[in-house]
């Protein structure tokens, strides 16, 4: 009877989360518009990102909430010890999932965002070292962290492949390489829903969120320890390792 209630209860979630996510797909934008981000310069990323920083949690908060998103980032952040560093933090909503054993180095190329999450730190009596940066151009050595965290950071970059070779140079050998991201799904009903959408929504929030996220990580050379993909296949959640090619070169910083 237990494990029946847990199956039902399991799946009753699954179903709120999954037709709560078509729906705020829907809400957050749709037009006529082609939606892939080739040429994504047409719209300033960055500049959209600085524009909506101060309402950014306010919009979001009940997506995430239905989306289950807010147990997945504890999930994947609760373990993580040593030196942590978190590319595109944005308003710092993972901060205070990270256990007392790490030292969290939190990183973003918008002030906006990083002043929120400055101040997000204060409450939660955390200690975070907070520096504005460019994902794409890491200023640490090589080999530097135990972890190198990610999410929802690839949708707002202009090159997904240039961040995650600079994730895996920057990690140490034998660390861990975490990603919760957002992008093209497994049914192609959803993906032109995210497709029609992709260049009103890019616009709003800085985001292309119909990015193929798996062609990306496999042009990086991540070491791919497991992938777990949810809400029809848009959500993914990357344990990895540094790949083998990611020491410092001409070429790539």
């Amino acid at each position: 009877m237990a494990r029946r209630m847990l199956v039902a209860g399991a799946t009753l979630y699954l179903g709120t989360a999954g037709s709560a996510y078509i729906y705020f797909k829907s809400r957050h934008g749709s037009d006529t518009t082609t939606g892939t981000d080739e040429g994504c310069g047409a719209v300033n990323l960055e500049q959209a990102v600085q524009r909506i920083a101060f309402e950014y949690d306010q919009q979001i908060w009940l997506d995430e909430m239905l989306m289950g998103l807010g147990i997945v980032r504890w999930w994947i952040c609760r373990d993580l010890k040593g030196k942590v560093l978190e590319v595109s933090c944005g308003t710092g909503r993972n901060l205070q999932h990270y256990s007392k054993d790490a030292a969290v180095t939190a990183t973003d190329l918008s002030e906006s965002m990083l002043a929120i999450a400055r101040a997000k730190v204060k409450v939660i009596d955390a200690s975070v070292d907070f520096k504005q940066m460019n994902a794409e151009t890491l200023d640490f050595p090589d080999n530097t962290f135990d972890a190198v965290v990610d999410t929802f950071g690839m949708c707002s970059v202009q090159n997904p492949e240039k961040v995650l070779r600079e994730m895996q140079r920057v990690c140490k050998e034998d660390g861990k390489i975490v990603l919760l991201e957002h992008g093209s799904g497994h049914y192609e009903f959803i993906n032109n829903l995210l497709d029609d959408g992709a260049h009103k929504h890019a616009s709003r929030w800085g985001c292309y969120w119909n990015r193929d996220i798996g062609a990306a990580v496999d042009a990086s050379g991540l070491d791919v320890v497991s992938l777990q993909r949810l809400h029809f296949g848009t959500t993914y959640i990357y344990k990895a390792r540094p790949g083998q090619t990611t020491q410092s070169t001409p070429e790539t910083r």
